[in-house]
């Protein structure tokens, strides 16, 4: 059984990740900041029979980061598969954003990314194998008004993603890139969205046919968007 951790899985997008995979025959170390609500998940995925753990992490604190993965490493296994999925917002023009709005979004955003990356990258070179999926957005792409502290952090993560692929390609290590468009969860990148919106199953999906394709196949990146409106 193949082992994944997974960040900001308390909820949304996160926690339709977390059980996903499980289905798909995963280990799942479920991590963030909030350990009720993971315990949550974590149980659900027990009781169908499956294997996970609930990880208390701060992605944007290295040492949070080493403690979560010496954890999930002792319970579950060496990690074949990271999932960076840990993301916050806050919404503002640039000359009203307060500087430490700013830096919580991208320290969480970019900065979290690089530190659970930098944790378990280093095992996954050594064994020759394994996955990184980043969660980015079209955000990532294309920027609007109110969101420059986002919109910079998954500007960040496309560089960030680009720049690790080819790093770890020669490693036989995949890098995989998600980039959705609004999704209806407690989290709304724009407060000014439209209300065509995905659903956090909708980028589970996508992460696992990204890590269930063949092992020398990459799938580098997936830009997911609303086809239709919500039904009312």
């Amino acid at each position: 059984m193949k082992v994944a951790f997974v960040t900001g899985a308390s909820r949304g997008i996160g926690r339709a990740i977390a059980k996903k995979l499980a289905r798909a025959d995963y280990a799942v170390a479920c991590a963030a900041r909030v350990l009720p609500d993971l315990e949550q998940v974590a149980a659900g995925i027990r009781e169908r029979g499956g294997r996970a753990v609930a990880l208390e992490l701060d992605v944007r604190d290295p040492a949070s980061c080493a403690r979560a993965a010496e954890h999930a490493i002792g319970e579950l296994g060496p990690v074949d598969l990271l999932v960076n999925n840990a993301g916050v917002g806050s919404f503002a023009e640039v000359h009203e954003m307060p500087t430490e709005e700013w830096e919580r979004v991208l320290r969480t955003n970019l900065d979290g990314a690089f530190h659970v990356t930098r944790t378990l990258l280093p095992a996954m070179i050594e064994r020759g194998s394994g996955h990184i999926v980043n969660i980015a957005s079209i955000a990532g792409w294309r920027g609007f008004r109110t969101g420059a502290a986002y919109a910079a952090s998954k500007f960040g993560l496309v560089g960030f993603n680009e720049c690790l692929a080819l790093e770890c390609r020669p490693h036989g290590v995949r890098v995989t890139l998600i980039s959705p468009g609004s999704v209806s969860s407690h989290f709304q990148y724009s407060p000014n969205s439209s209300d065509w919106k995905l659903e956090p199953q909708d980028v589970a999906d996508a992460v696992a046919y990204a890590v269930t394709t063949r092992p020398d196949a990459l799938v580098d990146h997936v830009m997911l968007r609303p086809l239709h409106p919500p039904s009312s």
